[in-house]
């Protein structure tokens, strides 16, 4: 009998735990959101960096569920630290440009 493997990697993708990304994590950025980015009571530059600091959160979520899938996908190849750097300083240095 034989087992069609691309079936089992999605089952892998799709098997990702949505309770992790409910956290401290998630509380406090939408306390961010809330009161210091939709407050116009707030300083208009505090509300402009808190905001560009909740979308490079963003990013570095989004980076960071990339590489959990592509760990899953090509964990077992001989380069794969290598995409993994390449991913870590990409975006190391798109954060630091903006």
């Amino acid at each position: 009998m034989t087992v069609f493997l691309p079936i089992l990697y999605v089952n892998k993708i799709l098997s990702i735990s949505i309770i992790d990304f409910i956290s401290i994590r998630f509380v406090a950025w939408f306390c961010v959101f809330i009161f210091v980015v939709r407050s116009y009571k707030v300083n208009h530059f505090i509300r402009f960096n808190a905001m560009q600091a909740l979308l490079l959160d963003i990013i570095v979520a989004l980076m960071g569920a990339l590489t959990e899938i592509l760990s899953m996908i090509l964990g077992n190849l001989a380069f794969f630290p290598f995409i993994l750097q390449i991913i870590a300083s990409v975006t190391f240095l798109g954060i630091t440009a903006a």
